[in-house]
């Protein structure tokens, strides 16, 4: 759970490292595109400190005006189309004049291409000033924009002029109806003010058209402030642009031609109109006159800039397109990282959930571990002292798992062979009414059974010495000749290593066990022993275990002689070790249930490898520790 937790948390840190990432490239494209424009002001400052004030001045004002008349044109060019068929019988006239105006004009184009294709190797030299050039040209065209409302201005005081030059026409109506004048000025004069409607019309369409060509103006001059970056490498190819010009400039000679005409139309209209209405005419005669001095102006700077706007367009359409990619692209990163993140923080929180659960399962393993660690030491504990004191057994119970699993073990095994020893006591207890039938009273030897040997033995150590010591004597040796005991039964058959039970019952517990404080196999350190290696316990159990083996008939005259010789001190020294033998056997027995009453409830709340390897131990008393308490009691 914690390495899963662990790389949760790693995804997180790289999802939101990324989302940053995206963010921070956000940023820099926005922070570019300010120093672009920080770096075309700049430019457009130097380049006014590096030029001329004169050149500063022409091209300020040739951009003004390119500005106005871009727009006048376009307006005029669309609405005058309509107009070209009428106009065609006045062509004629109006060619020679715009010829002698097209070789001025050729001429100073020339002038201005050499003066341009000059420019333009010094700015191949110095790329930055034309940057700079190029940042004044967006700020000329900014104030084209202004002039462009101011001619919207003007359009409007023509509209008042036109609407007053009405009135003063139905004025003049209402007089010439109240003199009665000449129906054919009449006439005349109805088709001027026709004509003058129609012109307003058209006006108003160049307006509205005007309006839509000033936002597309507008939109170019963005396109323009934003392409000011890639405008160096644009320079290089002005050189091929400049014969474009060339060529563009015929298309706009051409148009030059239809405008003349069109102006040399109104001028015509004009003078129709300086009889009706003089003030008008002055009027009307001015502004043809500032926009002749306007058209001279912007020819050149018009041709010039619409080639830099379309090669800066295309320049910028193809940045900004990579700028839009670039922005959906992190626009995409950031959703995906969004997704990922939302799917991290849900299995964060499944996650979550998780480790809670592992932890109160933690705590509660805790618990049964501590308890279980308890036991153990309690366990340990009692296995060292019966390590100690049991040196004789052969595997001597390293850890109290061993001689948990030993004394399970051997106490199913002793419920087979209790049977075997009742029916041995039976037997013995037969051999033994036969044998004492069998001897002779003279002998002085009275055989009894094992419970007579016990009483008797009680009463040799209370009685005095007045009642025949000799008799008391034969007494107490039959006693130990004949005695037997139920745990020398239980190590007749040596139990096997349980080790090598535990590998053939289940290895996988003995495995798991492993290393832990239930492995058998584990090095723990020992008590010197308390007890000698040799004790009275063991010969004694393989004395009698022997003596039954080998002679199960009666006693012969020779044991009674032997037992005879021995003196009362090794009696009673014989009587203490078999009472302390069975008092150590008796604690075994206590821990083992002890141990045994304890485990169920600790498996009910989590089976552990231990707990899971010892069989349960019965409750029913072996029969051991029968014999023992009887010794005790007596």
């Amino acid at each position: 759970m914690d390495l899963q937790m662990g790389e949760m948390e790693e995804e997180l840190r790289m999802a939101k490292e990324k989302l940053n990432v995206i963010e921070m490239e956000k940023y820099r494209a926005l922070d570019q595109l300010k120093e672009a424009k920080e770096a075309a002001q700049d430019a457009t400052t130097r380049a006014n400190e590096s030029l001329s004030p004169n050149k500063a001045k022409v091209l300020i004002t040739d951009l003004e005006n390119s500005k106005q008349t871009l727009e006048s044109l376009r307006d005029e060019l669309r609405t005058r189309d309509e107009k070209i068929g009428s106009l065609e019988s006045e062509k004629s006239e109006s060619l020679e004049k715009l010829k002698r105006d097209t070789m001025i004009l050729l001429s100073e184009n020339k002038k201005r291409i050499q003066e341009l294709e000059s420019e333009v190797e010094r700015e191949k030299k110095s790329g930055s000033r034309m940057a700079d050039k190029l940042v004044l040209q967006t700020k000329r065209l900014e104030s084209m924009i202004f002039e462009l409302e101011e001619s919207k201005i003007e359009t409007t005081s023509l509209h008042e002029k036109i609407d007053s030059l009405e009135e003063l026409y139905k004025q003049n109506t209402r007089e010439m109806t109240k003199d009665d004048s000449a129906p054919g000025d009449y006439s005349e004069k109805e088709e001027t003010i026709k004509a003058l409607k129609s012109e307003l019309s058209h006006a108003q369409e160049r307006e509205k058209i005007a309006v839509k060509e000033k936002e597309m103006l507008k939109n170019e001059l963005k396109l323009a402030i934003e392409a000011e970056e890639k405008s160096t490498k644009a320079m290089d190819d002005l050189a091929l642009a400049l014969k474009e010009v060339a060529t563009e400039a015929k298309q706009a000679k051409e148009q030059l031609m239809a405008v003349q005409t069109e102006l040399e139309l109104v001028k015509g209209e004009g003078e129709q109109l300086k009889e009706m209405v003089r003030s008008t005419e002055e009027r009307y005669s001015n502004l043809l006159q500032e926009s002749k001095q306007e058209t001279e102006l912007y020819k050149n700077t018009a041709d010039r800039l619409r080639v830099e706007a379309e090669e800066t367009l295309l320049a910028w359409n193809g940045k900004e397109m990579g700028f839009v990619g670039c922005i959906k692209r992190a626009e995409e990163e950031k959703a995906i990282a969004q997704h990922e993140s939302n799917k991290l923080s849900e299995s964060l929180k499944s996650a979550e959930n998780m480790t809670r659960a592992a932890r109160e399962e933690t705590y509660k393993l805790r618990d049964i571990l501590k308890q279980a660690v308890n036991e153990a030491n309690a366990a340990k504990a009692a296995a060292g002292i019966a390590r100690d004191e049991n040196s004789l057994l052969k595997d001597s119970l390293v850890e109290k798992e061993e001689a948990l699993h030993f004394l399970t073990r051997e106490n199913e095994r002793l419920r087979i062979s209790e049977a075997a020893a009742n029916e041995n006591v039976k037997q013995l207890k037969r051999l033994l009414s036969t044998a004492s039938t069998e001897f002779k009273p003279e002998e002085g030897v009275l055989l009894r059974s094992p419970d007579d040997f016990d009483d008797d033995e009680d009463e040799d150590e209370s009685d005095d010495d007045h009642e025949g010591q000799n008799g008391h004597n034969d007494k107490s040796v039959m006693a130990k000749t004949f005695s037997f005991n139920l745990e020398d039964l239980k190590f007749m058959n040596e139990p096997e290593d349980p080790r090598e039970r535990l590998l053939d019952e289940d290895p996988v517990k003995a495995e798991a066990l492993k290393g832990s404080i239930f492995d058998a196999n584990a090095e723990t350190p020992k008590s010197e022993p308390h007890t000698p290696k040799k004790s009275v316990y063991s010969g004694g159990h393989r004395r009698h275990s022997t003596a039954f083996t080998e002679d199960p008939g009666t006693p012969t005259l020779e044991d009674f002689d032997m037992h005879d010789d021995s003196d009362n001190d090794n009696k009673q020294s014989s009587h203490r070790k078999s009472k302390t033998v069975f008092q150590r056997v008796g604690d075994l027995l206590t821990i083992r249930r002890s141990f045994h009453k304890k485990e169920p409830s600790s498996v009910a709340k989590e089976p552990s490898s231990a707990t899971k390897e010892a069989s349960p131990v019965p409750k029913e008393p072996s029969p051991v520790a029968t014999v023992e308490g009887q010794k005790d009691q007596k």
